[in-house]
């Protein structure tokens, strides 16, 4: 379970842990500055009531009602940027606390490590408050823009991605929950390398695999797995890449809650968990010289080492095996034709619409036609 205590610290609990030079310590209170906009715009109503009833002249009064309503502005405008500053700082300095506590690392803007097509499909792409450690386990948001102007969309994602203990082939998970008049991914698949499962999976997911390795994936998304992730995954869209996991939905998630902690830590517990396992007896024999898995060397070393034991006290041991030699160990890799899906357009909603838009223009002008 993750250990979650620092986010139900109060901002004030936060301050008084950090160490005295900090700057989320050092941050001073916003009331001098809130009163000084109070007093300006009080001594504005109250000086010009006064001095109207002293028969000053009116454009003397205007000035001086300016000057101080410009004042009053500029305080509370430096009160929100000062506020905004201290929300920051304690934010971070939480949930740093809260990733160091379960093992990460924390950063609170930049791009992830991990290589997702979200970081292709538009402009501005940038992440916020994403979470790694040393296993490759990563989760965060990610956002981006697509087209300009007054036509500029922004997106935002969160995922959880990890790492697998062997590659496998380019795969892509459509979570049907998630499509309406089209799919929300920000890239779209041939319908050529749809693969069709058992069972209900294709009412949950939609699966890509390159043509070649249909069967490949059959092998890897077996019924453990599909279940797996349809209990606890259904409304993630999933990529396959080499030997990382990532599974993306939309919108992008807020950290300093609990609830997207909790939406990871079951993800790795389960659904990342039993493709891991299925990932570990995972190997391509379209490239040659492929190392052995590790689990099957690893097994057949402990057998070696089982049938070298004696089988009574007084009998001679058999002669041990050497050990694997570690560059037998070395990682697997997929062919290059496993390692990419063909694209085509996406026709999402904003397709539908214009074409929508055209279909009943055409209609009107016919029904106009025909009522002259």
């Amino acid at each position: 379970m993750f250990d979650l205590r620092w986010l139900q610290a109060t901002d004030e609990q936060v301050r008084a842990a950090v160490p005295p030079g900090s700057p989320v310590a050092k941050a001073k209170p916003l009331r001098g500055t809130a009163i000084t906009g109070a007093v300006a715009l009080v001594v504005a109503v109250a000086g010009t009531t006064a001095l109207a009833s002293a028969g000053v002249s009116n454009g003397f009064l205007g000035f001086l009602l300016t000057a101080a309503f410009i004042v009053a502005a500029c305080c509370g405008i430096a009160l929100l940027i000062r506020r905004g500053s201290r929300n920051t700082g304690v934010t971070d300095q939480r949930l740093d606390w809260v990733a160091a506590a379960n093992g990460f690392f924390h950063n609170p803007s930049g791009l992830p490590a991990v290589d997702t097509m979200l970081l292709h499909a538009g402009h501005d792409v940038d992440g916020k408050h994403f979470f790694w450690n040393a296993a490759g386990d990563e989760f965060g948001s990610i956002s981006y823009t697509t087209g300009s102007g007054k036509s500029q969309s922004a997106h935002h994602w969160h995922y959880v991605a990890a790492r697998l203990p062997a590659p496998l082939p380019r795969m892509v998970l459509d979570a049907t929950s998630n499509n309406f008049l089209g799919t929300d991914l920000p890239q779209g698949f041939a319908r050529d390398q749809h693969v069709e499962l058992e069972g209900d999976f294709d009412k949950h997911f939609t699966l890509y695999a390159p043509l070649e390795y249909q069967q490949d994936a059959l092998y890897v998304f077996t019924p453990d797995v599909m279940a797996s992730f349809i209990d606890n995954a259904s409304r993630f869209n999933v990529e396959i890449i080499d030997d990382t996991v990532i599974f993306l939905a939309q919108p992008g998630a807020d950290y300093r809650r609990p609830e997207p902690w909790f939406e990871a830590e079951q993800l790795f517990a389960t659904a990342i968990a039993e493709l891991k396992q299925r990932a570990s007896r995972y190997l391509d024999d379209r490239v040659a010289g492929q190392p052995v898995r590790a689990i099957d060397q690893a097994a057949a070393y402990a057998a070696a080492v089982a049938a070298a034991a004696p089988a009574s006290p007084g009998e001679k041991p058999g002669v041990l095996p050497d050990a694997p030699a570690a560059a037998s160990f070395m990682r697997p890799t997929i062919a290059p034709q496993g390692r990419r899906l063909k694209t085509r357009g996406v026709w999402g909603i904003g397709a539908v619409i214009f074409l929508g838009w055209i279909a009943i223009s055409i209609v009107n002008q016919v029904i106009t036609h025909l009522l002259r």
